[in-house]
């Protein structure tokens, strides 16, 4: 355990760009309470405004710089000794790799930042780093395509900007000739084999000891700007196969925390995606799943605790609708009223 954790009182937690997830935010402040280190502790949400949505369903929400201002870090190395933070918990890929160097300055103040280390986000951001990282440890992933192989690939491929998350910039090419084009127009492009298959998403745990404490496997049936808005949970013997394979290998690369890892499934289920943080858009599905032993047992870890694996595994066929709501506030930015309103 570190001693920080010893010496501090605090018990806060901190959910940094959280302004807009708010079923996240209020099934992380339930479960505080189940958490020894923060039973009495209270949930804060950071974003650009002090105007969030999702803070009315936290205790308090602060404003911050923009994640590109040189004062964005500082200023929350501040605010978490102000507010006594415990646990910082970044929700997107662009924050995490804003955060992920200054490990040691969050520990220092008694603040575990659960974010991977610099280099596994460098890994899993750049996609020809993570798919040497893959073959290397036995992964199947789509084939990547070099440019000297263009012109006799089997079309059609698909096209991603190598370094990034999510499905940026993806689409495909039908041709050796519109893959020309668009290298031409962007260099940083690459080109990997186009597979048609269904979607499955792991909502995954890994503990500081390396077990895995959770693999959630859902379908994301409905997808928009690349947010699952309906998924359902599901168990499928390939996808487990292939799950536990890469979640060895990350752990085996020094990584502990919440992660999500995408596949297409077919009988030998291929790994396109690792976001090395909680799967915001669906990560509550798999929360509720797991009778909220997920949310408990990651902050557990994150408070020094070692979490033990749950007795029981997680309900298959439960499903999420997300949905709208409206957050009015007064002319002096106070909370007026919510729909729906917290029960």
């Amino acid at each position: 355990m570190n001693p920080a954790f010893e010496t501090r009182p605090s018990r806060n937690v901190l959910i940094t760009c959280g302004g807009r997830w708010a079923g996240m935010i209020a099934q992380v402040r339930a479960t505080l309470p189940r958490v020894p280190a923060l039973a009495s502790g209270r949930l804060i949400v950071a974003d650009l405004e002090i105007v969030a949505p999702a803070g009315y369903f936290a205790d308090a929400t602060v404003a911050v710089p923009p994640l590109d201002d040189p004062g964005y870090v500082p200023a929350l190395l501040s605010l978490c000794g102000e507010q006594q933070i415990r646990v910082l918990l970044p929700l997107i890929d662009l924050d995490m790799a804003q955060l992920a160097p200054h490990h040691a300055a969050f520990a220092a103040a008694g603040v575990t930042l659960m974010a991977p280390t610099p280099q596994l986000m460098q890994t899993c951001f750049d996609k020809v780093d993570f798919d040497a990282f893959a073959r290397a440890h036995g992964l199947r992933t789509p084939r990547l395509y070099a440019p000297q192989e263009l012109d006799s690939a089997p079309y059609p491929l698909f096209r991603k900007p190598r370094r990034g998350f999510g499905s940026r910039g993806a689409e495909a090419v039908a041709s050796a000739a519109e893959a020309w084009k668009a290298l031409t127009q962007d260099p940083d492009l690459i080109f990997m084999e186009r597979l048609i298959g269904p979607e499955i998403s792991v909502d995954a745990l890994l503990s500081r000891d390396g077990r895995i404490l959770h693999a959630v496997q859902r379908v994301r049936d409905k997808v928009v700007g690349g947010e699952a808005v309906r998924t359902h949970t599901v168990k499928l013997g390939p996808i487990a196969g292939a799950a536990e394979r890469a979640l060895r290998a990350l752990a085996g690369a020094g990584f502990h925390g919440p992660a999500n890892l995408q596949f297409f499934l077919s009988e030998d289920p291929a790994l396109f995606d690792v976001n090395l943080r909680l799967g915001a858009g669906g990560a509550t599905l798999s929360n509720q799943a797991t009778g909220g032993h997920f949310f408990e047992a990651m902050l557990r870890e994150a408070c020094g605790e070692a979490a033990e694996a749950p007795q029981a595994d997680y309900e298959v066929g439960l499903a999420l609708y997300k949905f709208s709501g409206d957050t009015f506030y007064g002319a002096g930015g106070g909370i007026r009223q919510a729909f729906p309103a917290q029960r």
